[in-house]
């Protein structure tokens, strides 16, 4: 990726509703399209549990129904989807005594309710004629679309921004890992493109079951994993999934596994052996990388749980450490990456690659109202 740099710099909004689907992040950035000039003020906000119920609903009535005669359902969702960002943005810029004049474009990503690249589907909810009225810049959004028509996965698309901030650097290669509801990894290496995919899971089955055995919406920091055992041959019955063996380029729908509990294993170790799932099928990427990582960064929710950072320690061989202590803001590096991806839009230029989605050529992605 040899690139020039732009000398106009845009203030740019990223917004970010990760497959947790458990709310949404906003970060501003100041950025050329080529690199980040300046790191601005972030916020976020977690969704209702009326909302979480609705948007996992309507993901499992569309992986269903193909998304048929749900259309009613969907655009009212997409419509309060729209609401809620504004009110983030103006959030934001109100406690940052900025003006929504300044700000020259948003990235809008959406929340996810279905990926199935192989057929050529993925959806994100979220109204962005809503925002465009209500902050008056301009809106980038439908990110997916266009690398999807060229072959691509349509996922992961944060890689060219991993790329960027981590230029400065010369522990190369680098690895960030992202583990959200999936996690997905981008292998950074100076002076090729960056290589990237989706792991598999990553807390998407441990929340859903937090919330079926405990009410609780998820294991923050890994404490029920802890204490519970890890049942060795589920976690082997898992892992033979075809997907782990799959080379990349390749993406997930946070709903892809369907998984048979067996009645057993107790709550706690089923939560252990979840959590080594994530674990373990992360460790299963490090072979395909080209060389040797000198460090692994993690950033995403799935940082918050020491039991699955304690595992990646202990099963991988370089320094496994989270975003924070290298200076990067983990939890909103996914909203940055759209606020960059936003300006790369509007600049014409490619935000995926064949090494990170699939996709013929590196194509532009996103449509700008």
């Amino acid at each position: 990726m040899n690139e020039n740099t732009n000398l106009k710099k845009f203030v740019s909004i990223g917004l970010m509703s990760g497959t947790s689907m458990d709310g949404i992040d906003a970060a501003l950035i100041i950025t050329d399209g080529f690199k980040v000039i300046e790191f601005g003020p972030t916020k976020s906000i977690g969704y209702s549990d009326k909302l979480k119920y609705d948007l996992k609903l309507i993901a499992n009535e569309y992986k269903a129904t193909d998304g048929k005669n749900i259309e009613l359902k969907a655009n009212a969702i997409a419509d309060h989807l729209g609401e809620i960002n504004a009110k983030l943005i103006l959030d934001l810029l109100k406690e940052s005594n900025l003006s929504a004049n300044k700000v020259d474009v948003i990235g809008y990503h959406g929340q996810t309710v279905i990926h199935n690249p192989h057929q050529h589907i993925s959806i994100q909810l979220g109204n962005p004629n809503i925002i465009k009225e209500i902050i008056g810049s301009r809106v980038v959004y439908n990110f997916r679309k266009n690398d999807i028509l060229n072959g691509g996965e349509g996922a992961p698309l944060t890689p060219v921004y991993h790329n960027v901030i981590t230029q400065s650097s010369n522990s190369y290669p680098q690895v960030f890992l992202n583990i959200g509801g999936v996690s997905n990894i981008t292998y950074v290496e100076n002076g090729i493109d960056p290589i990237a995919f989706d792991t598999g899971p990553g807390n998407a089955l441990i929340d859903d079951y937090m919330i079926k055995l405990y009410a609780k919406d998820y294991d923050l920091s890994g404490d029920i994993a802890a204490r519970g055992v890890v049942n060795k041959n589920f976690v082997k019955n898992f892992l033979s999934n075809n997907y782990f063996r799959l080379p990349p380029p390749k993406s997930l729908d946070r709903n892809h596994f369907v998984i048979d509990v067996d009645s057993s294993i107790t709550n706690d170790d089923l939560i252990a052996s979840l959590t080594q799932i994530t674990i373990e099928s992360i460790g299963l990427a490090k072979s395909y990388f080209p060389k040797k990582p000198k460090i692994w960064i993690v950033c995403g929710g799935g940082r918050n749980n020491r039991t699955i950072i304690r595992g990646l320690q202990e099963i991988i061989e370089e320094p496994v450490v989270i975003a924070e202590e290298v200076n990067l803001r983990g939890k909103y590096i996914e909203a940055e990456a759209f606020a960059f991806l936003a300006v790369r839009r509007i600049l014409g230029m490619p935000i995926s690659y064949p090494s990170t989605t699939g996709v013929r050529k590196p194509v532009v992605g996103g449509e700008i109202i």
